[in-house]
């Protein structure tokens, strides 16, 4: 006779591979701790061999998106007289930050040109649709993800409007936006909400038909809004 267990949540992870020297990565926290608690900035990201240092210059880098101030919080892997730990820079103890699931941020590796090395992240994957939501105002950019480890089609991206229609245009000019990092060439890929003659799509910049790319598991994007000042959107992230 076979005898089930329920098990009231999932845990497992996902990787992230083939990370060179001097290059970013734009993540995602698509998982939460076992007992649902946001993850500590020491353990998003499980790296092979991680690189370290006394302080910034040639360490492991989390740069994580500061909405107040449109800027970047920057920690570090310090490594020096038998110390190891992630460090906010400009502090001297290990950091206690924290992100919660849905929360994005850039991972910079460091180190020489050669080899490469693989990015892991793990924990317990949230319970319910809707848990993760963002709203962005005219004109501003927010940093997001995919709260749950699967891929994501671009031009479902309408569907998870909660609040505020999508913007669109016949370019990218006045025109929602989503930005994917490209991590080959260290730049931007574009897509914006096409919207045209009775046709409404997602659109690569550049391409006249609808996308068919996917945003992978575990990456994080900026998605940039149009319109008027009163004019912001929420999304929010369904399974």
């Amino acid at each position: 006779m076979l005898h089930f267990t329920r098990i009231p949540f999932i845990v497992g992870y996902t990787t992230i591979e083939g990370i060179t020297a001097n290059q970013y990565v734009a993540l995602g926290t698509v998982f939460e701790n076992v007992d649902g608690s946001d993850v500590a900035i020491k353990d998003l990201v499980l790296v092979g061999a991680p690189k370290g240092g006394a302080n910034a210059t040639g360490a492991d880098q989390i740069w994580v998106w500061d909405t107040a101030t449109s800027g970047w919080t920057k920690y570090f892997y310090f490594s020096s007289r038998g110390t190891t730990q992630w460090r906010k820079v400009g502090t001297t103890i290990e950091t206690t930050d924290t992100l919660a699931t849905g929360k994005t941020f850039f991972f910079c590796r460091a180190g020489s040109a050669s080899g490469t090395t693989t990015l892991t992240l793990s924990g317990k994957v949230k319970a319910l649709d809707g848990e993760s939501s963002f709203t962005v105002s005219a004109n501003q950019l927010a940093f997001a993800c995919n709260p749950w480890p699967i891929a994501m089609n671009i031009k479902d991206i309408s569907s998870y409007y909660t609040s505020g229609a999508p913007k669109g245009g016949a370019n990218a000019t006045g025109a929602d936006q989503i930005w994917l990092w490209d991590t080959a060439t260290n730049g931007w890929n574009k897509y914006f909400y096409y919207s045209s003659r009775g046709t409404t799509q997602w659109r690569k910049v550049g391409a006249t038909t609808e996308t068919a790319d996917t945003i992978p598991a575990g990456i994080g994007f900026f998605f940039q809004r149009s319109g008027s000042a009163s004019e912001a959107a929420t999304i929010t992230f369904t399974k």
